[in-house]
């Protein structure tokens, strides 16, 4: 895979767990009545965005713990382990592992229970 193609694939996986979390947590059901449309529209964009960031942050995280831990092993393990004879992409490695954590915990995240976050986000209708 090029470094370009893995760039790429990073925004469209951020996007991508995004939406999975959006959708699959029913965050873009705010609106109960039609007079909150507007308020309705700025909570979506915001909480989108928030997602949006969240994620990006926990890849920029794991992407820095997955550096680490390559640094931390022997060069010619992770040779080897690669199938690789001379030079370690150790950037590209990262960017590939930490990408796959992502999409897997935003799958992951929709397994869960969608209540709690729920409840911590918005404010019920007693309130």
């Amino acid at each position: 895979i090029t470094p370009g193609m893995v760039n790429l694939s990073i925004i469209f996986v951020l996007l991508l767990t995004t939406l999975s979390l959006y959708f699959g947590q029913n965050l873009h059901r705010i609106a109960r009545f039609d007079r909150l449309k507007e308020q309705a529209v700025r909570s979506k964009l915001i909480i989108f965005g928030t997602l949006f960031t969240g994620i990006t942050a926990i890849w920029l995280i794991v992407f820095i713990i997955c550096i680490l831990i390559i640094f931390i092993f022997p060069e010619n393990v992770l040779l080897h382990w690669a199938g690789l004879n001379n030079h370690l992409p150790v950037f590209h490695f990262a960017k590939i592992i930490s990408t796959f954590g992502i999409l897997m915990s935003a799958f992951g995240g929709n397994l869960e229970e969608e209540d709690d976050l729920k409840a911590i986000l918005f404010y019920t209708e007693e309130t």
